[in-house]
C-alpha cells in the first residue's frame, strides 16, 4: 500500500514547511509514501522535503522513485512565459514569490496580497494560457501555469507504472478539487483535506492528515 500525497495545504498549512512529525514518518516508512506536487523541486527543497526518495514535482515533469530520477523535456514556450512574469512582478509593490518550473511557473502570495496586483498576475497568466498547451490553476497561496497534458493524476499513474509500485493499493490525499481531485479519483481511496466534497473521505486539517499517517506508521512497524 502506498500514500500519494499533495504537500501544500495537505501536509502543511498553505505556504508552510514540512514539520518534524511528518518528516519523521517519511523517514520511518519511505517506501509507503510518494509526495506529488505541482511545485518545482526548489520549492520542495525550501520546505524541507527535497531529498526525499519518492518525489514527483511539477505534476510529473520530474519524478524520483526509490532515488532514481527521470525527467520530461521542457517546452520551448516556458522560458518566455517566465521572463514576462518576472518583468511584471518587478513593477509591482507586493513581494510575490516566483517559483520557476521546467514547464511554466508559479506565483505565490499571502492573504494580504492587494487584489488589484494579484489580478494583474492572473491576467498575464490567462493571456499566456491562450497557447493551447497550457492551463492556469489556482491553489492555496499559489497561481500556476503548467502544461495541460500534465496532472497529478497522470503523475500517480506514472508512479503506479514503475516496477516498485505496479499494482499497489493506493490512497491519495489533497486539498484542492481542481488540482488534486483527479489524483484522488485515480487512486483506490481519495481523502480531501478541509474541503467537504461528498465523493471523498474528508479530514479537517493538515494536522489530522499527519495523525492518520502516524497511525499508519505504527501499523507498519507493528507488522515488521
Amino acid at each position: 500500500m502506498i500514500w500519494a500525497l499533495d504537500i501544500d495545504g495537505t501536509l502543511t498549512a498553505p505556504g508552510g514547511n514540512l514539520g518534524p512529525k511528518i518528516l519523521s514518518i517519511m523517514r520511518d516508512i519511505p517506501n509507503h509514501i510518494v509526495l506529488i506536487t505541482a511545485q518545482a523541486g526548489d520549492y520542495v527543497n525550501r520546505i524541507g522535503g527535497g531529498n526525499y526518495q519518492n518525489l514527483v514535482t511539477e505534476k510529473g515533469m520530474s519524478m524520483r522513485i526509490y532515488g532514481k530520477e527521470t525527467r520530461l523535456p521542457a517546452p520551448a514556450e516556458a522560458a518566455g512565459f517566465q521572463a514576462e512574469m518576472q518583468q511584471l512582478l518587478g513593477t509591482l509593490s507586493y513581494r510575490f514569490v516566483f517559483n520557476k518550473k521546467t514547464a511554466g511557473y508559479a506565483v505565490g502570495f499571502e492573504n494580504d496580497v492587494p487584489a488589484v496586483q494579484k489580478q494583474q498576475v492572473v491576467d498575464l497568466m490567462d493571456r499566456q494560457a491562450r497557447n493551447a498547451k497550457f492551463i492556469v490553476e489556482h491553489t492555496a497561496g499559489f497561481v500556476d501555469i503548467t502544461l495541460k497534458s500534465l496532472s497529478k493524476a497522470t503523475s500517480l499513474r506514472q508512479v503506479l507504472n514503475t516496477e516498485e509500485y505496479k499494482g499497489m493499493y493506493t490512497v491519495a490525499a489533497g486539498d484542492s478539487a481542481n488540482t488534486d481531485g483527479p489524483m484522488l479519483d485515480a487512486a483506490d481511496l481519495g481523502i480531501m483535506v478541509k474541503n467537504a466534497y461528498k465523493q471523498y473521505r474528508v479530514v479537517r486539517t493538515p494536522d489530522d492528515m499527519v495523525d492518520i499517517l502516524d497511525w499508519f506508521r505504527d501499523v507498519c512497524i507493528a507488522d515488521e
